[in-house]
């Protein structure tokens, strides 16, 4: 039998994820020359998550599907119209509403971008 391609995590997990989010300063990166918004991101542009400034809810939902600080990503393609975008987060791709990617910073320094 395989295993399944996601990480199972338990109650405790998910309350320091929380925990973690109310601990969070925010506008702290908002100061980085090289942040922006994950909806703001170019096609095949790489960057890390450095600040999440959702509300504490739909915070939980993002860091649950494993956009947490410090994951690698890379902006893949977007909706027209301001539907979802797509994105690789550390190998796996996920589409994210425009609210939920506005919400989540990211710093493209040092990261570069792939060509289309």
């Amino acid at each position: 039998m395989t295993q399944p391609a996601y990480k199972s995590v338990g109650p405790g997990a998910i309350r320091s994820a929380l925990d973690a989010v109310h601990r969070m300063q925010p506008g702290s990166a908002t100061t980085m020359t090289n942040t922006r918004s994950l909806s703001q991101l170019s096609a095949g542009q790489r960057a890390t998550v450095v600040e999440i400034t959702a509300a504490p809810a739909l915070a939980l939902h993002i860091l649950e599907i494993g956009v947490v600080r410090g994951a690698a990503v890379r902006f893949l393609r977007a909706a027209p119209l301001g539907g979802p975008i797509e994105v690789e987060v550390d190998g796996f791709l996920l589409s994210l509403r425009r609210d939920e990617a506005n919400s989540v910073l990211v710093d493209v320094s040092q990261n570069g971008s792939d060509p289309e």
